[in-house]
C-alpha cells in the first residue's frame, strides 16, 4: 500500500498581539466549523514558488488579504494522519505584515 501525502500551508497573520483566525465551513469534508489558521493544500503541480502561491491564492479567497512581499518558510516535520488514512505534513509561512486587518 502507498501512502498519500498532502502538503498544506498556513499563515500565520499577527498584529499588535493579535492573531487572524479563519473558521471553516459548516460543510467542509474535514473539521467542518473549526477555527484555524488561513490556509489550505497544495495542488499536485511543480513550481519554485507553489508554497507561496498556494498561500497567496487561500488567503485571497479566505480572507480578503492579498500578500505580495516574499514569505518566509518554516516547517514542522511531524507527521499528522488525516481521517482518510492519508499523512499530513504541515508548512508554515511567517509573518505576513499586514496593516488593513485586525484593526
Amino acid at each position: 500500500m502507498s501512502i498519500q501525502h498532502k502538503v498544506i500551508v498556513k499563515a500565520w497573520v499577527e498584529k499588535d498581539g493579535k492573531y487572524l483566525l479563519a473558521q471553516r465551513g459548516n460543510t467542509e469534508k474535514h473539521h467542518a466549523g473549526v477555527w484555524s489558521l488561513p490556509g489550505g493544500n497544495v495542488e499536485n503541480e511543480v513550481s519554485e514558488s507553489i508554497l507561496e502561491a498556494t498561500l497567496q491564492k487561500e488567503l485571497s479567497e479566505e480572507v480578503g488579504i492579498e500578500v505580495e512581499d516574499k514569505m518566509d518558510l518554516i516547517y514542522n516535520n511531524g507527521f499528522v494522519k488525516d481521517s482518510d488514512g492519508s499523512h499530513v505534513i504541515n508548512l508554515w509561512s511567517v509573518p505576513i505584515k499586514i496593516d488593513t486587518i485586525l484593526g
